[in-house]
């Protein structure tokens, strides 16, 4: 089918609008997951007793599974682009084909824009280093 230059724009930023949306969803679910694993481990540290240490040390720790089970799709894929390795290569394709259909088009944005998206990674990896040196 031929589509005016108007169409494919308006195609192109709802792909991309959509992509945005899901990115936007999954950083805030992070967020908030990580806000209360913050506050168990805060309540964590005023507890009055062994028992009360044992309740919000487990609550953390099933807050952190939640939140890596939501970071988990991305786990492999991010490997993958830090180690500059193809995403579609035998090893990598299940993980990215299930990284776009856990995270629609968020994943597949992700996944086929990766050799951009590679340099960001490692930049990433060396900023959070750098700083959590820095915190020590």
């Amino acid at each position: 089918k031929n589509r005016s230059i108007t169409d494919e724009l308006m195609h192109e930023n709802s792909y991309l609008r959509d992509a945005i949306n899901t990115a936007i969803k999954t950083i805030h679910k992070l967020t908030l997951g990580t806000r209360k694993v913050k506050g168990q481990l805060q309540r964590l540290k005023h507890a009055k007793n062994n028992w009360d240490r044992g309740v919000h040390a487990d609550k953390a720790l099933k807050l952190s599974n939640v939140t890596h089970k939501h970071l988990g799709v991305f786990e492999d894929t991010l490997k993958a682009l830090h180690d500059k390795e193809d995403l579609y290569s035998p090893e990598h394709k299940s993980k990215t084909l299930e990284l776009g259909a856990d995270q629609s088009n968020f994943g597949m944005y992700f996944a086929n824009s990766h050799k951009e998206l590679q340099e960001t990674i490692r930049a990433s990896v060396q900023e959070w280093n750098k700083e959590f040196e820095e915190d020590e």
